[in-house]
């Protein structure tokens, strides 16, 4: 059995030939073995049980060890480990009582030198031996655990905390331009206050202008630069007289200033000037009040247009796996939200627990919901055809776009995490399997994301994980997917202050009842046009329908009429939006919101190099196609006429933004694996984003490609296919890259091979501007060198 008990966590005391490990109770005394029959160790992975050792006790005051040798090796990877200690009775008390411990194996167990124990700590559950070592660890630690995690590793491990701090700091400084405020480079102002090394306090002396300041010598010419920092109490503007803001000073070489600019808010990208040879950096406090003062935070200048996170390790965080309690909702101590010493142990209030999470948290507001402009566009699970879905890599890319609603599904794990997951497995979006209810928060949250391509090292996070980061910078539209996460969500809600920045969603109307009851603004989900009428949903009390795209305009239309906010899902066509925008929806949820609100950037040469998807580049039926090496983009696998549409695929080329009247289309293709009555193709100007060759909406020009070196052009109007021009060339084979051109003007549409100089003109005005879509038919194959000109 696995029963609850007080058996703690364990350290590591040693790598060597045999692994020593002490098991300590959570009072941190070591655990007493006179009292079971044996101990051993069990070490198994996702699978299940690999090994199980005996124990031998050194001592019966919780020192044990155990040894590897020839008859038990393990190949280098990742395992779980747990202690039995086995009782008279027959139970088993298991070590620790939730989750388990991590073993990493870095090299066959027949060199046991080579073996890395990261034994993870139950409460907190990261990294804590290698944390000293490995200044990426360290910050990743110090960023999730904050200060009473580090107090907790000094006191268990003997960790020298300052090393820790050192090697984060150093890892920050390696990319961050300015030093903490501590650094001597500094030329701080004698009425300001340091309030650690990454935070000051200036407070006006009822000067006009007072500045501390630092000169920046690394700087390059001509060089794209973002700064980053929290500033409390900033200058709305130039024409406002009182708060703090930014002055950055551009000289050349000759100390001339070629470059004077003031800043206010709290990230900014700039250029520096082609002559600058160094920068003076200003923090101002503007005032003729002595008691106005202004705080400058985790200052950061990076280079590069995106906003850094360098300084994100400066921020810490300390509430995390501790109990839900109603007057402090995580049983956290004065120690930890900086009130005392590492010692007092006395319960923070709730005041004093709510301030310090809004000193934690991101302290950027966007709009409430409430605020937010008609129509909505909604990042469906973080945008999921641009960045890897419901993780904090999606939600930060949508903000970096100027997204500000994401939708998330959330759903709970075996120890009541609320895990940001659409699936009830993580089967298809992470490199492990199994059910979500299976895995306790920290193993889902170790389970590497791979359902897109050109994201590496990406996790799901929780819901905590999510609101920490984002706090009110974002409006979350969320999902409760299963019954029992409902109240949870709620809670967290209430926590974390976000009614106003949060609509939730469930096709339960109990959930809805619920999200009503706690003043959360609320959208039933429904996928059909039966279940719920637009009177039932007014008198229920929501404001927000969610319909799924498929339901007929005549109730969408009866819920707009009935003063609901209608919200459509997943629309990701470009004529799909503008139909429904004409009914008067007032919201999207897509995974692709910049390309169905029009505003997606538009490139001239194709993007496969990045080897990641572009807005607007969109499966028809099967396959989405995939990047090759070499700056390739196609269809590595064959089908057959079991797959949809008779195996056909088309994906929309979002990047070319739509066609111009009169343009040329330049391109290289190849078959990898040529299927008999297969072929490859180039749809152009079509009608719609979307091409299936069959359905109604297919409009536009279907050029087939043939192996044989047959080059049909068809006309398809409303998925009705007309041969219009044909020549036969010499045959293609197989990994062979063939050259074409397609010249469209506003009479004619001519398509050369350039390998033969064959050439066949089609005078045909039918179809004009329109959409650019890759297609085959059951064969592999590949495109790369697309140029539109």
């Amino acid at each position: 059995m696995r029963a609850k008990n007080n058996t703690h966590y364990i350290k590591s005391i040693d790598t060597g030939s045999t692994i020593t490990l002490n098991v300590f109770n959570h009072d941190g005394t070591l655990v007493n073995f006179d009292q079971y029959d044996s101990v051993e160790v069990v070490i198994g992975n996702k699978t299940g049980r690999l090994l199980s050792l005996p124990a031998t006790l050194e001592n019966n005051q919780g020192e044990l060890s155990f040894d590897f040798d020839d008859n038990n090796l393990l190949p280098a990877g990742d395992y779980l480990l747990e202690i039995h200690l086995n009782e008279s009775n027959g139970d088993v008390i298991v070590a620790p009582s939730q989750g388990h411990f991590q073993l990493k194996v870095s090299k066959s167990l027949d060199q046991v030198g080579t073996v890395v124990n990261t034994i993870v700590l139950s409460e907190f559950e990261q990294k804590v031996d290698d944390a000293v070592t490995n200044a990426n660890d360290a910050a990743t630690y110090a960023n999730n655990q904050g200060d009473y995690a580090k107090s907790e590793a000094d006191r268990l491990e003997s960790t020298d905390v300052s090393t820790l701090d050192q090697k984060v700091d150093n890892l920050v400084e390696s990319k961050n331009l300015i030093p903490l405020f501590d650094n001597e480079a500094w030329d701080l102002h004698e009425n300001v206050t340091v309030n650690s090394p990454s935070k000051i306090t200036h407070t006006s002396e009822g000067t006009t202008y007072e500045s501390s300041r630092i000169t920046l010598s690394s700087v390059k010419p001509s060089q794209t630069y973002t700064l980053g920092i929290k500033m409390s109490n900033p200058r709305d503007d130039s024409s406002d007289l009182t708060g703090g803001y930014i002055r950055l000073q551009e000289f050349d070489g000759s100390d001339n200033e070629v470059n004077d600019v003031q800043y206010y808010n709290n990230t900014q990208t700039f250029t520096t000037n082609s002559e600058t040879s160094y920068c003076i950096l200003g923090l101002y406090i503007r005032s003729e009040d002595s008691s106005v003062s202004s705080s400058f935070e985790n200052l950061t200048i990076t280079e590069g247009s995106t906003a850094p996170d360098v300084y994100l390790p400066r921020v810490r965080e300390e509430f995390t796996n501790h109990k839900d309690n109603t007057s402090n909702p995580h049983s956290v101590t004065k120690s930890q939200v900086g009130l005392g010493n590492v010692t007092n142990n006395e319960q923070a209030t709730k005041s004093e627990f709510d301030e310090h999470r809004a000193k934690t948290t991101n302290t950027y507001q966007s709009k409430k919901l409430s605020e937010i402009q008609q129509p909505m566009y909604i990042g469906h699970r973080g945008a999921a055809n641009i960045f890897p879905e419901n993780t904090l890599e999606a939600f930060r890319g949508c903000q970096s776009l100027g997204i500000e609603l994401i939708e998330l599904d959330v759903r709970l794990t075996a120890d009541g995490g609320l895990a940001v997951i659409h699936d009830d497995t993580v089967d298809r979006t992470t490199k492990n399997i199994g059910s979500v209810t299976e895995y306790t928060t920290q193993a889902f949250k170790n389970a590497e994301v791979d359902c897109l391509d050109g994201f590496k090292s990406t996790y799901h996070p929780t819901l905590d994980d999510v609101f920490k980061e984002f706090g009110k910078s974002l409006i979350y539209v969320i999902e409760s997917k299963t019954r029992d996460s409902a109240a949870k969500i709620v809670e967290l809600v209430h926590q974390y202050g976000l009614e106003e920045y949060c609509l939730l969603q469930s096709y339960n109307l109990t959930d809805i009842q619920q999200f009503l009851d706690n003043n959360i603004t609320a959208c039933v989900l429904t996928d059909d046009d039966t279940t719920h009428t637009s009177n039932e949903l007014v008198d229920m009390g929501v404001d927000y329908v969610g319909i799924q795209r498929d339901v007929s305009n005549a109730y969408i239309t009866d819920c707009i009429n009935a003063d609901l906010n209608v919200l459509i899902f997943t629309v990701n066509r470009r004529y799909e939006h503008d139909n429904l925008l004409g009914l008067g929806v007032q919201g999207f949820i897509t995974d692709d919101p910049l390309w169905i609100n029009g505003s997606a950037p538009i490139l001239q040469n194709a993007p496969f190099n990045q080897k990641m998807y572009f807005h607007g580049m969109l499966k028809a039926l099967t396959s989405r196609g995939s990047f090759i090496d070499g700056n390739k983009f196609g269809f590595t696998e064959t089908l057959d006429d079991t797959y949809p549409n008779d195996g056909r695929d088309f994906v929309l080329q979002g990047w070319v933004g739509e066609l111009n009247d009169t343009v040329t289309i330049n391109l290289d293709f190849e078959y990898t694996n040529h299927k008999t009555e297969g072929w490859l193709s180039l749809v152009f100007c079509s009608e719609n984003d979307e091409f299936d060759d069959s359905g109604s909406f297919s409009s536009g020009y279907n050029l087939i490609l043939g192996q044989n070196g047959d080059f049909d052009l068809y006309r398809a109007d409303q998925g009705t296919a007309t041969k219009i021009e044909e020549m036969s060339t010499t045959s293609i084979g197989e990994n062979n890259k063939i050259s074409i051109q397609i010249d469209i003007t506003s009479t004619d549409i001519t398509v050369k091979r350039l390998d033969t100089s064959d050439t066949f003109t089609a005078s045909d005005v039918n179809y004009r501007n329109g959409y650019l879509h890759l297609g085959r038919k059951w064969s592999a194959g590949t495109f790369e060198n697309i140029v539109i000109s």
